[in-house]
């Protein structure tokens, strides 16, 4: 592929790591502003009225999505990175080191979650594992990848 592009891509891609992160980050917003909603938390209704259909779930239902979600949303930030490093940037063989990456994060991000619950600091689990999840939702892994991998190279 011609270094043009290959820098086409590579801004294409950039756009969509955008997008995909916003779209998580309003859809996230506002089922949280619909279960603090049910819960009593707030008087008014916040959320925005695009997604009027989150009234239709409840909390049990949306703490269900969340976590669908979360998993998605993870999945296509890893097939995104995993096409940066391969089609943008040429980076065949880290493929695997982007998937240690994702796999050890999705692990240590699952155990702090049930350790916090059986140490009896569930909200402590619960904000280790979101930081962990949200860092592997975002450009980050790859942030952390490519500069490794230049230097790498350069050796």
């Amino acid at each position: 592929m011609p270094s043009g592009i290959r820098w086409w891509l590579v801004i294409v891609l950039a756009l969509v790591f955008i997008s995909l992160g916003a779209m998580r980050e309003v859809l996230f917003v506002n089922i949280n502003e619909q279960l603090l909603f049910n819960e009593g938390g707030v008087d008014r209704y916040r959320v925005v009225p695009h997604l009027w259909i989150l009234k239709e779930y409840s909390n049990g239902e949306l703490l269900r999505w969340k976590w669908i979600m979360t998993v998605l949303f993870t999945m296509m930030h890893l097939l995104l990175s995993a096409l940066m490093l391969k089609q943008a940037l040429r980076f065949k063989a880290s493929r695997r080191l982007l998937f240690a990456l994702y796999l050890i994060g999705f692990v240590v991000s699952g155990l702090s979650f049930l350790i916090g619950r059986w140490a009896g600091l569930p909200d402590l689990g619960y904000t280790i594992s979101r930081v962990i999840m949200g860092g592997l939702q975002s450009p980050f892994p790859l942030m952390l990848i490519i500069p490794a991998l230049m230097l790498k190279s350069s050796e």
